[in-house]
């Protein structure tokens, strides 16, 4: 009974090294296509961020044309990659709706100073048009950016920030 409880936790050790190791030696890629928008920052200059469209991605290099000529950036020294993603419906809400309500309430409330409208159709007025305008918002929502996550944040980023500066 004791040697198979040895066994057991033997391949139990064993399968978890052999885990271990094949995640820690797991290459990590990153699939972006021709002419995807990205917006990166690097650990080199974090306070600027450069937006473009990919030229190419090869030996861990991100090559970018800009609105200011062409980059090339290592992957292990980018601080953030993001691709142009999909509709931000809620930030489109917000601000669909907050453009509705400020406007009805500038309006509204010249027309609540001079006694035409009473302080609860107002309030029903402001609610009513800043959900239209959520709604509206919603529909039109901007594009928003979608982070893409990166290999190299921890100890082995300091180190290639310290070396690219």
């Amino acid at each position: 009974m004791s040697i198979r409880r040895f066994a057991l936790a033997g391949v139990v050790a064993l399968g978890l090294a052999a885990t271990h190791a094949a995640g820690a030696q797991a290459p990590y890629r990153v699939a972006l296509e021709p002419g995807t928008r990205v917006r990166v920052t690097t650990d080199g200059v974090p306070d600027r961020r450069v937006i473009g469209s990919v030229l190419a991605l090869r030996d861990d290099t991100l090559a970018l044309r800009g609105t200011d000529g062409q980059h090339r950036f290592p992957l292990t020294h980018l601080r953030s990659l993001e691709v142009r993603g999909g509709r931000d419906r809620r930030r489109g809400m917000l601000i669909g709706g907050g453009i509705a309500f400020g406007i009805t309430a500038v309006f509204g409330g010249v027309d609540r100073a001079n006694g035409q409208i009473s302080t609860g159709g107002l309030t029903e007025t402001l609610a009513t048009n800043a959900a239209i305008g959520a709604l509206v918002g919603w529909v039109f929502a901007p594009t928003g950016w979608e982070p893409i996550p990166l290999p190299y944040r921890g100890r082995e980023a300091e180190n290639s920030a310290r070396d690219f500066r």
